[in-house]
C-alpha cells in the first residue's frame, strides 16, 4: 500500500474499502437510484489527466456507507477528491449535536478535501447516499514531471470556477426571501443532478428536508409552508422526495428576485 494510502486509511470511524484505480469500469450490480452509479467514466472523470500521466497508484477509492462520515480534521497533506457516485453532506458541528449544514456534494463534482479542513475542527463528510470517493494527495504532484503539474493547475481552475458559483449563490441567497430561497435550491439541485439523473423535470431530494432546511437556513416548519406555497403557485408538485417542475420559468423567476438594499 502507498504512503497516500496508507495516510487516508483511518479517516472514517468503520473501516473503508480502498481500491485502486480505475473504478468506473468494474463490472457491479448498482442500485436502481442514478445517484449511486458512477457519474462517469475513467476517461471523463477530473483526474483522468492526473491518472494518464502515471499516478493512477496515488488515487485512492473510499467507499462509505450511509451516514458514515469521512473526518477531513486529520488529513495532513492537500488532497483533492471526486465524488464518483453518491450524496455528500458537509456540516460542522458533531453528529450528537445535529450540526449546521454547510454544503452538499453531487455525482460528478470535485471536493477540495484541503479547503474543508482548513476551515476549522468540526467540520464532517457525511454519505447521504452510499458513497464512492476518489482522492488524490496533491503531495505526489511536486515529485511529478511537468505535464502533472499542469494536470492539477487544470485542477485548481476547475476548483476557482466553481468556487465563484458558489460565493454568487451564497451572497444571493443572504438577500432572498425563505420562498426564493427554496426555488432557486430546487433548480440548483436539478441542475447539479441533470448529467446523472439526465432529467430537468423532476428532483429527487436525497437529502432530509431537515437538512434542505438547514442549509438553507430555516426551521422545518418553514420549508414545509414554502413547499406548499410553491405547489400553491403551480410552480411545483410534491410526489414524496421527488418534486416535479411544473412550472419552470415562474420558479426561475422567483430565484433570480431578490431584494436589492
Amino acid at each position: 500500500m502507498s504512503t497516500a494510502a496508507s495516510a487516508w486509511a483511518g479517516l472514517a470511524k468503520k473501516p473503508v474499502r480502498q481500491q485502486q484505480m480505475p473504478v468506473h469500469s468494474r463490472p457491479e450490480r448498482y442500485s436502481l437510484s442514478p445517484l449511486e452509479r458512477p457519474a462517469a467514466s475513467c476517461r471523463t472523470c477530473h483526474l483522468a489527466t492526473v491518472c494518464s500521466e502515471g499516478a493512477a497508484e496515488s488515487v485512492v477509492l473510499h467507499c462509505l456507507s450511509i451516514k458514515q462520515a469521512l473526518d477531513v480534521s486529520v488529513v495532513d497533506a492537500p488532497a483533492i477528491g471526486v465524488l464518483v457516485s453518491g450524496v455528500v453532506k458537509v456540516s460542522l458541528g458533531s453528529p450528537g449535536e445535529g450540526g449546521s449544514v454547510l454544503a452538499f456534494h453531487y455525482p460528478g463534482e470535485m471536493i477540495d478535501l484541503t479547503a474543508y479542513r482548513e476551515g476549522g475542527a468540526g467540520i464532517r463528510l457525511t454519505a447521504v447516499l452510499p458513497v464512492r470517493l476518489c482522492v488524490l494527495s496533491a503531495g505526489h504532484f511536486a515529485s511529478g514531471g511537468s505535464r502533472l503539474i499542469e494536470g492539477y493547475q487544470r485542477l485548481l481552475t476547475h476548483f476557482a470556477g466553481g468556487l465563484v458559483h458558489q460565493l454568487a449563490e451564497a451572497r444571493m441567497r443572504q438577500g432572498q426571501s425563505a420562498e426564493q430561497r427554496l426555488a432557486a435550491a430546487l433548480l440548483d439541485i436539478t441542475r447539479r443532478l441533470a448529467a446523472t439523473t439526465q432529467d430537468v423535470d423532476s428532483v429527487v431530494l436525497p437529502m432530509s428536508r431537515r437538512d434542505l432546511a438547514d442549509y438553507l437556513g430555516m426551521a422545518q416548519e418553514t420549508i414545509s409552508r414554502q413547499f406548499r406555497r410553491l405547489e400553491s403557485l403551480g410552480c411545483i408538485e410534491p410526489r414524496g422526495r421527488r418534486i416535479m417542475l411544473c412550472d419552470r420559468s415562474r420558479l426561475e423567476a422567483l430565484a433570480l428576485a431578490y431584494k436589492r438594499c
